[in-house]
């Protein structure tokens, strides 16, 4: 298990010993308590393996945009955030790098150039049109060192699958093109890392992840659920569940909330994608109210164009969340309303009541269409009209 340590920065695997009070740090020759806010990790470690783990957070200190942490990596396990230069360093290796100058020497020269490496490859992705979403390298127990990448399309809107064969074909011959690029420069960053390290240089996992599909069929937009949601779901039990589709669900109590943040971050990035975005369809499966605190009506528009989201009805999914919304271009309006407030809104505007002020044959725009009063102070507007967007007349 890895867990945080020292300086919240480290993560060092421990046996057993876990527990939700905070303890203060012990160190007696060769003995080390460490702790973490909120959760302690005890650990009894050696003097040149805790002497090692201060030449980390030396490092660290020196390296501006790096985070360090002990542990072991398995294919396909990535560290870290985004936005730094992650290093993973085999617990074995701390003694060797604690008590030896010649070991922290060269360590501390391969830091370097493995920093400025991967500062490299960024500006190269980001040329191209991807972005690193995770990189680092990983130091085992030998000084031996390997890495890993992991990036997407720089372009924050998802895939959309509402293309035609013929755009189905174009898409994959680009996408087959961007592959082999993408190839080549892994061989050709792999060669600059041999020539540099020689057999030191173990390997680099690559791996290139494409936005999630949003599938549109016409006015339905379904996207994926999020990662927390999903492990909810495997870990936690459902209590209760309201008539209106809320959810109560009960989760292991060693789960903390930094850990749910870590999952959901993860998550994210493993799919390939941007959390904002996702928060905003899923906000669009919600009261309309608290989509208007947080987007601009010209933003939730522009965001549906994209998708070729048309004016009025639509119906959004995102998981096991859905709603139907309506989408208006009135620009004296918030862009989003509930079924529901449509509904009460064009009983209302068709009946006699919201026109009794003027006379029979009065003349109104609604959603680009115009419409006359009728002798009965009614107006004729299909169900489904964008009632939102009304133009009055001159009253004669």
């Amino acid at each position: 298990m890895a867990v945080s340590g020292i300086g919240n920065n480290y993560s060092y695997p421990v046996q057993n010993r876990i527990s939700t009070d905070t303890k203060d740090v012990k160190k007696s020759g060769t003995g080390t308590t460490q702790k973490s806010t909120g959760v302690s990790y005890e650990k009894t470690i050696s003097d040149s393996t805790s002497a090692g783990l201060e030449f980390m957070k030396k490092m660290e200190k020196e390296n501006s945009g790096t985070k360090f942490f002990v542990g072991t990596v398995s294919y396909g396990q990535t560290y870290g955030n985004s936005t730094d230069t992650n290093f993973v360093v085999n617990p074995k290796f701390l003694s060797k790098l604690g008590n030896d100058e010649a070991t922290q020497k060269q360590f501390e020269e391969d830091v370097k150039y493995l920093h400025d490496f991967a500062q490299r490859q960024r500006e190269q992705a980001k040329a191209n049109g991807r972005e690193i979403i995770s990189q680092g390298w990983f130091c085992d127990e030998n000084g031996n060192w390997g890495g890993w990448t992991v990036s997407r399309p720089t372009n924050k809107t998802s895939v959309l699958q509402t293309m035609s064969d013929k755009a189905k074909e174009i898409r994959e011959e680009k996408l087959a093109e961007k592959k082999e690029k993408q190839l080549k420069e892994k061989k050709q960053a792999e060669k600059e890392l041999r020539e540099y390290f020689g057999d030191r240089f173990k390997g680099m996992n690559d791996i290139s992840v494409d936005k999630p599909e949003i599938k549109v069929e016409g006015n339905s937009i379904t996207v994926p659920d999020s990662p927390l949601k999903e492990w909810i779901k495997q870990h936690g039990v459902l209590r209760s569940k309201s008539e209106i589709g809320g959810e109560v669900w009960h989760i292991p109590s060693s789960t903390s909330l930094d850990d749910l943040k870590n999952i959901s971050e993860k998550g994210f990035r493993e799919m390939g994608f941007d959390q904002d975005e996702h928060n905003f369809w899923y906000s669009l499966t919600q009261e309309p109210t608290f989509l208007s605190m947080k987007y601009s009506p010209e933003e939730v528009r522009n965001r549906l164009a994209e998708i070729g989201i048309q004016t009025g009805f639509f119906d959004i999914k995102v998981g096991d969340a859905s709603a139907t919304q309506f989408l208006t271009q009135g620009k004296n309006a918030v862009a989003i309303y509930s079924k529901e407030q449509y509904d009460q809104r064009y009983e209302y505007i068709t009946s006699d009541r919201f026109f009794k002020e003027y006379e029979a044959g009065y003349k109104v725009t609604i959603g680009g269409e115009e419409y006359t009063l009728g002798e009965d102070k009614k107006l004729d507007i299909p169900y489904g009209a964008d009632i939102y967007d009304v133009q009055y007349g001159v009253q004669s």
